[in-house]
């Protein structure tokens, strides 16, 4: 153990599951280094299971030394502060730690009922926001998140890219979902000839390198908080047919930026699909709309919103 556990003199900052390789940890881990960044505590990543020993999905800024949630229980203080995803709501650390609780909410799926004892709550979007007032009268402020645009590349323009094939994202029921829409194009737009793809990649930066290949982005992911896929897309210049999830309203105009619907309606994809594969013109078009809207999800805008949370709701 690090002799700096002990005896500390700094607040810390602990972040549950800084490591795990999924967006909404990602995003704790975010909020963590804001924290130190500018308001000068030390951060500890709190591992949850054995994330450490697997290669990361994710590119990590800054490396924060990690420590058990036994050794976090132990050593935490009351004027610590602790981030939490509402995933890891069962452990109840809001009502069972003494130190002050931050949960960034960023989905409404992930546990059956909530850790409602923290000290704060943000929501990532306002389908969680509404979730949350519907379901435990809260209403918490909304900080959405972020995509990296500065490693997103838009190269080459939309018009060069291939014009057969589709790339398929999705979650819940992918291939289920992949697979009987893919054979409703056919039976409904014969004519509509292209293929349906998914990526193959390592880690993250690889996945994004692989998004400029396509002109158009299907996403098939039921349920979102938010939805980074199909907003990394739009900032690769692709045009998104797909279900918005919910979370995907917070960026996405039907119509405008991309051709959305609500689960499960996949009629409505494949003919909206079909449509924009005949008129190139107008799909180009509503990837341009996305690409230009993209920016407004990136870090700085993410860190500017948190730090004024902060700066009000954590002295």
């Amino acid at each position: 153990m690090n002799a700096f556990h002990w005896n500390r003199k700094k607040r810390t900052v602990y972040v549950l599951g800084a490591y795990v390789a999924n967006g909404g940890t990602l995003m704790a881990y975010h909020v963590g280094r804001i924290m130190h960044k500018y308001f000068g505590y030390d951060c500890l990543a709190v591992t949850y299971d054995d994330e450490l020993t697997r290669p990361s999905m994710y590119e990590y800024p800054d490396h924060f030394d990690s420590i058990s949630m036994d050794q976090m229980c132990r050593e935490v203080r009351a004027e610590d502060v602790l981030v939490v995803n509402p995933s890891f709501s069962r452990f109840l650390f809001g009502l069972n730690l003494p130190c002050r609780k931050l949960m960034y909410v960023q989905h409404f799926n992930t546990y059956p009922v909530i850790d409602g004892f923290c000290d704060h709550y943000v929501c990532v979007s306002r389908v969680v926001q509404q979730y949350l007032k519907l379901i435990y009268d809260w209403e918490p402020p909304i900080i959405p998140a972020f995509i990296d645009t500065e490693r997103i590349q838009s190269d080459p323009p939309w018009h060069e890219r291939n014009a057969k094939q589709v790339l398929v994202y999705g979650k819940q029921f992918s291939g289920e979902l992949s697979e009987h829409c893919a054979a409703l194009l056919q039976a409904r737009h014969p004519a509509c000839d292209v293929e349906f793809v998914t990526i193959q990649a390592g880690n993250h930066q690889e996945f994004l390198g692989q998004l400029p290949k396509f002109r158009y982005v299907l996403s098939l992911t039921a349920c979102e908080g938010f939805g980074l896929v199909s907003l990394e897309s739009m900032a690769a210049g692709c045009t998104v047919v797909g279900f918005h999830g919910g979370g995907g309203l917070e960026y996405m105009q039907a119509g405008v930026n991309c051709m959305v619907a609500g689960y499960p309606r996949v009629e409505v994809l494949v003919d909206a699909l079909a449509s924009l594969v005949s008129d190139p013109e107008r799909a180009e078009s509503m990837a341009r709309e996305g690409q230009l809207m993209a920016p407004q999800f990136g870090y700085e805008v993410f860190e500017m919103r948190w730090r004024a949370y902060l700066e009000e709701h954590l002295p």
